[in-house]
């Protein structure tokens, strides 16, 4: 496990008139055992900050450095699962598992935190989307103390499910403290995950404002402080979700 540091001068994609310039100017510190959660408007280069801290896209004018020199091991979820076809569920998770987490049965373990106890064998193709994504979310979780690398996990899942697969990542980040950094688009669910929200501007996407969550733990998503946090944001930054940060006066 590791803090990290990701100082983004400018990352470019290339587009019809030329470069497009997707994130600039950006730096954020994610300490050791810290979990931030970063929201912005769609399109503002959320996921390809993440893909450039777990050393996916290496194309960027900027630097990554880890608290501990090396990169750690990182577990990743994506917005899809990307769970490999041919293997069953628990197979799946025990094809990333270290030795350790394979002896001690960690992948069955969290399958079953997962609440897809009886699916081990199941191919992805014959559960539901929703028991993807759940196992995606296990198999990010299964080597204890990586570096957990979350894009917008809990998106399209219905109510009951999303409760579920978010009290289970807060129990496994509750005992390991990993260093989490997760993606979302719902302030609702930042405040109910994170110690810190990183909220982006529109493309190229900076950091626009940089908040201590203001609700203490536990937190529930559907609760009163919860609500009341989300709209004290709102009534002094209106367009935050937008990715302006404006004082409101």
């Amino acid at each position: 496990m590791s803090g990290f540091t990701v100082d983004i001068r400018r990352k470019r994609w290339p587009g019809p008139d030329g470069a497009i310039a997707v994130l600039q100017d950006l730096r954020l510190h994610v300490a050791e055992g810290e979990f931030v959660c970063v929201l912005g408007p769609s399109g503002c280069g959320k996921t390809t900050l993440l893909h450039i801290i777990a050393g996916l896209d290496t194309q960027y004018d900027g630097t990554l450095t880890f608290e501990k020199g090396s990169r750690p091991r990182q577990g990743v979820m994506f917005q899809t699962p990307r769970l490999m076809p041919w293997l069953g569920l628990e197979a799946n998770l025990e094809l990333v598992a270290d030795a350790a987490s394979r002896a001690a049965g960690r992948p069955a373990s969290l399958l079953r935190e997962a609440g897809l106890a009886g699916f081990e064998a199941a191919t992805p193709g014959r559960v539901s989307g929703g028991m993807q994504r759940r196992a995606a979310l296990a198999r990010a979780l299964v080597n204890p103390g990586a570096l957990l690398l979350l894009d917008e996990p809990f998106v399209s899942l219905d109510a009951p499910t999303a409760i579920g697969l978010r009290e289970v990542l807060v129990d496994v980040w509750r005992r390991e403290r990993q260093t989490v950094l997760c993606l979302t688009h719902d302030l609702r669910e930042a405040l109910t995950l994170a110690d810190r929200l990183i909220f982006l501007s529109p493309r190229p996407g900076t950091v626009v404002l940089d908040l201590p969550n203001p609700v203490t733990q536990p937190r529930d998503i559907d609760g009163v402080a919860v609500a009341a946090a989300r709209a004290a944001l709102l009534e002094r930054w209106p367009e935050l979700l937008s990715g302006i940060a404006c004082r409101s006066d």
